[in-house]
């Protein structure tokens, strides 16, 4: 996919996303098969502390690739320039103008990634919200063993991806 940035002479941003092949399904398969297996042999504790570590290690990892991303931001920032001794009076205000150039960029930056930020906030929420209501109907469908377990994981992964497509869609606008 190619997003095109609406300010003028910035090149197409290319964001690459694709949805699960069959093969990715079939390993997703196998990995809800092992943790069955895992789960045949657990107490009520076991499966609280597993369900506590997954819920743990995707928390971590929304914090750590959350901290990269406010490093970046705030590692751009434009350094001042420092007088040095002997420097003319032009050089000086030579390097301050070119500073205070970097920083106007550095606010046009901040100023887009700011407003990512939140967009990415808002679809996280709605994410979430879907894969709650998610887990809810497949809660309810265990229970009442209507349907095919694999056919609802299917959809559910089909909606997880085409929520990435609407992130790329909400966030950089369609592709044109």
């Amino acid at each position: 996919m190619t997003i095109t940035d609406p300010r003028e002479g910035f090149k197409n941003i290319a964001i690459n996303y694709q949805k699960d092949t069959k093969k990715d399904i079939e390993i997703f398969e196998k990995k809800v098969e092992e943790v069955r297996n895992e789960l045949v042999e657990m107490d009520e504790a076991d499966i609280a502390k597993l369900v506590r570590e997954k819920f743990a290690n995707l928390n971590n990892s929304f914090i750590e690739k959350s901290n990269k991303m406010e490093e970046y931001v705030i590692s751009n920032v434009p350094k001042k320039p420092e007088k040095v001794p002997n420097e003319s009076l032009k050089e000086s205000v030579k390097k301050n103008k070119a500073y205070k150039e970097q920083f106007n960029s550095y606010k046009e930056f901040v100023s887009w990634s700011m407003n990512i930020i939140d967009k990415l906030n808002k679809w996280f929420e709605q994410l979430f919200n879907e894969i709650i209501a998610f887990f809810k109907s497949l809660w309810n469908w265990i229970k009442a063993k209507v349907q095919d377990i694999t056919t609802n994981v299917r959809k559910f992964v089909v909606t997880i991806a085409n929520k990435f497509g609407q992130l790329c869609d909400y966030l950089f606008g369609k592709n044109k």
